[in-house]
C-alpha cells in the first residue's frame, strides 16, 4: 500500500508483492500475466496460512548517488534471513522465478534479492 516495511513481512504480503512483480514483468515483456485473478486469489488465501518462525532481519540504510539530483541519497531495506513455515509447495514455482526477478520497490536497482533454502522440520 505504498508504505515501506521496516520489519519482516508476513508471507502473504511478501508473496503478493512477488505476484505483482511477476505479472507486471510477464505482461510487459512476455505473453501476458503468469497468474490470472482466480489463481492469485487462491494462492493469496493459502499464503495467509504460512507463519514466520524465525526472523533474523534488520533494517539497513545504503547510500546511492542520484545522477538526476546530483546528490547522495539513502536507500533503506531489510537484510538478513527469515524462516517461514507451512505448506509452501503451491508457491515454489513462483518463488523460484522470484529468485531471478527479485521483489520489492527497489528491485529495479538490483535490490530485493532472495534465496530459497529448504530446512527440515524438527
Amino acid at each position: 500500500n505504498g508504505q515501506i516495511l521496516r520489519q519482516s513481512p508476513p508471507f502473504h504480503l511478501f508473496f503478493a508483492r512477488l505476484l505483482g512483480r511477476l505479472n507486471t514483468l510477464a505482461s510487459l515483456y512476455g505473453l501476458g500475466k503468469i497468474a490470472d485473478h482466480a489463481l492469485c486469489t487462491s494462492l493469496l488465501d493459502q499464503a495467509k496460512e504460512i507463519r514466520i518462525v524465525d526472523d533474523q532481519t534488520h533494517w539497513s540504510e545504503l547510500p546511492r548517488f542520484s545522477g538526476r539530483q546530483q546528490s547522495w541519497m539513502k536507500f533503506g531495506g531489510l537484510l538478513g534471513s527469515i524462516t517461514y513455515r507451512g505448506d509452501l509447495r503451491p508457491f515454489l514455482p513462483l518463488l523460484a522465478l522470484g529468485e531471478w526477478t527479485h521483489v520489492g520497490g527497489k528491485s529495479s536497482f538490483g535490490l530485493g534479492k532472495f534465496v530459497l533454502e529448504r530446512t527440515e522440520n524438527t
